[in-house]
């Protein structure tokens, strides 16, 4: 009997591995764990606890290939390979500073022959000043080029209710073109005239022709937000040509000009500012850190416009008395009050018919433009 057993034990050893799982196994525990489990006193089937598959049965380590195992290698890689979203944050905004913010608009033209060191002098005015928060782009005009800046921020809200800050680019700096001695004065001239009176039209325009210039239209044309240019900086690296004092002559006139370095001698009739800085580093100064400076300058190109807007209003006379239209009295003050403004009139009236008979002579009025003439006919 023992020997049949055995035999038979032998022939089932010998035979190959083909038995399916049909009903529950009951095999010997593989771990502590699983041993406690199957002999508890407490587990209420013995059947419902002894059909969970043990540890060597083939529901962990199962070979086919339609269900392959998902190792810990894997897990690894995707950990390793996984990108972590990182947040940038916005540069930190430049705070601006008192003068900054108290600044307004700022429009300088920089004029010099070529190679004066335009260019640096632009540069320099907006890099590294403490002043400026904010520094554009170049850009190509056809007159030369212009550069942007800000001093402070603008702040407003989204559609969203978020804050946002925008640049105020109150700077504006034009860098002529260059010219040398081949170059032709009169048409040069002409040329600068045209970029500096543009902002004298716009004013003119908005202003009611029968008020003649009061401190009360002095002051809102020399407001912190004026249109007109504050200064030309002309550069001078030697001692100023006939082709220099000519063009100082000549625009002395409608600009203040600021000379670069400090003129020691200039013409007779030229007329420059009263801001005359020793260095480029006085000139940043005087520009963006002094209130008084800017205040001075922005007088004198008032005076200036307020200039040029009388001599603009007697040639317009002359040609509406050449007209027989002698009845208009569009020089009048609403008030009756004369302007008494007795320094501007010691300093430009007096040079007044000079200037109103050179106007004359120049071509391009010889015939008032319509926009002048309709205006008489609106008095």
């Amino acid at each position: 009997m023992e020997d049949s057993i055995s035999t038979s034990a032998s022939t089932l050893r010998s035979l190959p591995y083909t038995f399916h799982d049909t009903g529950p196994i009951y095999s010997e525990p593989s771990s502590p764990r699983s041993s406690n489990l199957l002999s508890s006193p407490d587990s209420p089937s013995s059947d419902s606890v002894s059909s969970l598959p043990s540890v060597s049965s083939s529901f962990f380590f199962s070979s086919a290939a339609a269900t392959p195992p998902h190792p810990q290698t894997d897990l690894e890689h995707s950990i390793h390979g996984l990108v972590i979203p990182s947040l940038t944050l916005p540069t930190a905004l430049r705070r601006p500073t008192p003068y900054g913010q108290t600044l307004g608009d700022l429009r300088i033209l920089v004029l010099g022959c070529q190679g004066a060191g335009k260019t640096f002098v632009s540069g320099f005015l907006l890099e590294e000043n403490e002043d400026v928060v904010e520094v554009g782009d170049w850009e190509n005009s056809k007159d030369g080029r212009v550069i942007h800046a800000s001093t402070d921020w603008l702040e407003h809200r989204d559609a969203h209710g978020l804050e946002k800050f925008e640049p105020t680019r109150n700077v504006e700096i034009v860098e002529l073109s260059g010219y040398d001695s081949s170059s032709d004065v009169e048409d040069l001239i002409q040329t600068l005239k045209s970029i500096i009176q543009a902002p004298f039209y716009s004013i003119s325009n908005v202003l009611d022709p029968a008020h003649r210039p009061s401190p009360v239209l002095a002051g809102l044309v020399s407001s912190p937000f004026t249109p007109l240019y504050t200064a030309l900086i002309f550069l001078l690296p030697s001692a100023p040509t006939v082709f220099d004092n000519l063009i100082l002559d000549a625009l002395g006139p409608q600009i203040p000009i600021i000379v670069l370095p400090r003129l020691t001698t200039a013409t007779p009739h030229a007329r420059i500012s009263s801001f005359r800085p020793s260095s480029a580093i006085s000139l940043r100064a005087g520009l963006f850190h002094s209130s008084e400076t800017i205040a001075i300058l922005r007088s004198e190109a008032t005076d200036r416009f307020l200039r040029w807007r009388e001599v603009e209003r007697s040639v317009d006379d002359i040609h509406a008395s050449q007209r027989d239209d002698t009845t208009q009295q569009h020089h009048r003050d609403p008030d009756g009050m004369p302007w008494s403004k007795a320094k501007w009139e010691a300093e430009w009236i007096s040079s007044l018919s000079h200037d109103v008979a050179k106007r004359l002579r120049e071509g391009a009025i010889a015939e008032p433009s319509p926009r002048r003439t309709s205006r008489h006919s609106d008095h």
